[in-house]
């Protein structure tokens, strides 16, 4: 609604070409990942486009761009260490902030629905953890429980993918701050 006021994009998608992943991946680990956190010879436009290309920009909105599902990550170069995010990618359901939990919701049908979800004017929204995924309405009345998911929205897995390099220029440019200048990231 406020494009058509402003003109502007408030869903902005990136203006370079995305890169397919080049792997072979692995089942990465907090031990095997950590050596990657070395950030010397990291591509800051590499690690932009893996950002997209594995599927964190879908959800997470960093720098201006991606999704707004999860936290904005253009920060958490100010707030954790490498190794904070290497464990929270690798095992997104260690902790799970209040502000971006799941929740399991039963139905009187007897559905067990799991995702995000908001509650409004009678109407219960669960928004289900595949982005892709329609929502799904209900009437507040057909909700017979609702409580916490002990699952992270954000799935396992989505480095394993990547290659070692792969995985040194994504953390590169998470910890820059969407910064190619900054020091502790590109060494400049």
């Amino acid at each position: 609604a406020l494009q058509e006021i402003t003109g502007e994009n408030f869903d902005p998608v990136p203006n370079f070409e995305i890169q397919p992943i080049q792997g072979p991946g692995k089942k990465w680990t907090l031990d095997s990942a950590r050596p990657h956190s070395n950030f010397k010879g990291a591509s800051f436009e590499k690690g932009r486009s893996l950002y997209f290309a594995a599927s964190c920009g879908k959800c997470h909105r960093f720098a201006g761009l991606g999704g707004n599902v999860g936290p904005d990550l253009t920060s958490i170069k100010n707030k954790f260490d490498v190794n904070y995010v290497i464990e929270h990618i690798i095992d997104p359901s260690k902790i799970i902030s209040d502000q971006y939990q799941s929740s399991v919701v039963l139905t009187a049908d007897g559905r067990s629905l799991t995702g995000l979800m908001s509650e409004a004017d009678g109407k219960v929204v669960v928004y289900p953890a595949d982005v892709n995924a329609d929502p799904i309405y209900l009437a507040a009345d057909d909700v017979e429980a609702v409580k916490p998911s002990p699952i992270s929205q954000m799935p396992k897995g989505l480095i394993d993918g990547l290659n070692g390099e792969e995985l040194r220029d994504l953390l590169a440019y998470l910890m820059s701050g969407g910064d190619p200048k900054d020091r502790r990231a590109y060494g400049r």
